[in-house]
């Protein structure tokens, strides 16, 4: 029987469809590398717990509020306590009449200490074996440095490194639930913009069983960016989490970057996200294309605003 790590069962979400088309949210075990991309974004500032005088940027001073999809479906809507930080986001897809369910659901709530998120409950409404805790931890400088995974009675965590210019530039990932040690590693490169234009991955061989082989395998992913605002969240220095309603390929090089990703791309995967804008910069519509795959309608992503008071 194929073994599964702790990082598989709460990390691979399910296919989510639209009439019967795949959104390629589920990361298969054939494309491996994929699953080692953890999940999310460079900079490191946020909106003051104390609400301090400080002005702030065009781009803070609207929050995303909900998230609908092609048809107007709502898709993922974001809660704010008092001080404008994220404290729970719920997404809920509609699926394709070829499922007996009509919906599948998650919900993520945060906690804070010290004026970051300390924890993530992650609660799956449609699956509890999804159910998952992911515990955060700094440095003395605000620095992410830690996080683990605990689900299952088993704990995955990853360790974050910095270069003397406060970028992360390495990335470490170790697994849990196997009979030896399971690892993998990121190492970002970025431009002059700050954006994750190339990420260099590396994990051990495995076989079919996945029973270590000799040697490893590195992997070069590839990304351009617009030069435009991302959406804003609350959340910019907690570069883990992808508060998007669904992961993509891509995650953490889109998380550690500036600007919003346009394509990636490596030797056997092809994406694209193309974008619409309001009046103040930030993104209103986010399409995305898959490689060899088409769907019956356009994958877009439609966000709406609250503006801070």
């Amino acid at each position: 029987m194929t073994q599964y790590s702790n990082f598989d069962r709460v990390m691979e979400s399910k296919n989510h469809f639209k009439n019967g088309a795949s959104s390629k949210t589920l990361m298969s075990r054939e494309n491996l590398h994929i699953l080692f991309f953890g999940a999310m974004i460079l900079s490191f500032s946020i909106i003051s717990c104390d609400k301090n005088d400080e002005p702030i940027s065009e781009r803070e001073m609207f929050l995303v509020d909900k998230i609908f999809d092609y048809n107007n479906n709502l898709v993922a809507e974001y809660f704010y306590d008092n001080y404008y930080r994220l404290i729970k986001k719920s997404v809920t897809e509609h699926l394709g009449n070829d499922f007996k369910q009509e919906w599948t659901a998650y919900t993520d709530e945060f906690e804070y200490l010290n004026g970051r998120v300390s924890k993530i409950i992650r609660k799956d409404v449609t699956y509890n074996m999804f159910n998952y805790d992911t515990y955060i931890f700094y440095n003395s400088l605000g620095q992410l440095i830690k996080s683990e995974i605990h689900s299952l009675g088993l704990v995955d965590y990853s360790e974050f490194y910095y270069s003397q210019n406060g970028h992360v530039d390495s990335v470490y990932y170790y697994y849990a639930g196997y009979s030896y040690n399971l690892w993998s590693s990121v190492v970002p490169i970025y431009n002059n913009a700050i954006n994750v234009i190339k990420s260099i991955n590396t994990f051990p061989n495995v076989d079919y069983q996945m029973q270590p082989i000799p040697g490893v395998t590195i992997i070069e992913n590839h990304c351009k960016y617009d030069n435009n605002l991302k959406p804003n969240f609350g959340i910019d220095y907690l570069f883990i989490y992808d508060p998007l309603p669904f992961r993509e390929l891509g995650d953490l090089e889109r998380c550690l970057s500036n600007n919003n990703m346009i394509e990636y791309f490596d030797a056997n995967n092809w994406s694209s996200w193309s974008y619409t804008y309001s009046k103040n910069g930030l993104p209103s519509t986010i399409e995305v294309k898959w490689e060899d795959i088409e769907t019956d309608e356009p994958m877009i992503l439609r966000i709406s605003y609250k503006q801070l008071k």
